[in-house]
């Protein structure tokens, strides 16, 4: 009776997605939209690098950062003091061009992942009247940086944002931690 319940646990584990381990399941969702599992590991000194293996990339950043370890189906966020990285994974640059504003606009540049497209941007504030029309007025001492890479079934957006005295500093720190970003094959 052991060695049968042993060879169906043995058959259950050989024969278990991978993927699983790589999801942290919520209850009354679909599996798509379960939360992903980030697995977190120190890089040279005072820096870690945060994996993703079900949507397929990693990244390294300071390790005073504050970096949850589940991500939601697409959506990851990293902040410190006023900073916040944020990664998103859509299915198409329709979807990730839905981010920014959409004044918005994209200079090619080249990255240790490939090519990507750039922009740079003002955060937007909360929506207001003005001349009879509701618009997004820019927030004073705030920067947004945002990366779009392309691979081959998914479309990487990587957004760095900053607001406050030392916004320009603080995205600076952040632009090289997007240069880090790695799609993993």
């Amino acid at each position: 009776m052991i060695i049968v319940v042993l060879a169906g646990l043995i058959f259950w584990g050989l024969s278990r997605s991978p993927k699983n381990d790589l999801l942290k399941e919520v209850p009354n969702l679909p599996a798509g939209e379960w939360s992903r599992v980030i697995t977190t590991k120190e890089a040279e000194p005072g820096y870690k690098v945060l994996t993703n293996k079900f949507d397929g990339y990693e990244i390294t950043v300071p390790s005073e950062w504050t970096t949850p370890e589940l991500a939601t189906s697409g959506e990851y966020g990293a902040a410190y003091n006023n900073l916040g990285l944020n990664i998103f994974v859509v299915g198409d640059i329709k979807d990730a061009e839905l981010i920014f504003p959409t004044s918005a606009r994209f200079v090619e540049v080249e990255t240790p992942s490939g090519k990507a497209y750039k922009t740079t941007n003002k955060i937007l504030g909360e929506d207001t009247f003005q001349n009879k029309e509701i618009i997004s007025l820019p927030i004073e001492n705030s920067l947004s940086v945002g990366y779009i890479l392309l691979a081959k079934e998914k479309v990487y957006v990587i957004l760095c944002s900053a607001v406050g005295d030392n916004f320009e500093k603080l995205v600076s720190l952040c632009e090289k931690q997007i240069l880090t970003f790695k799609i993993l094959k």
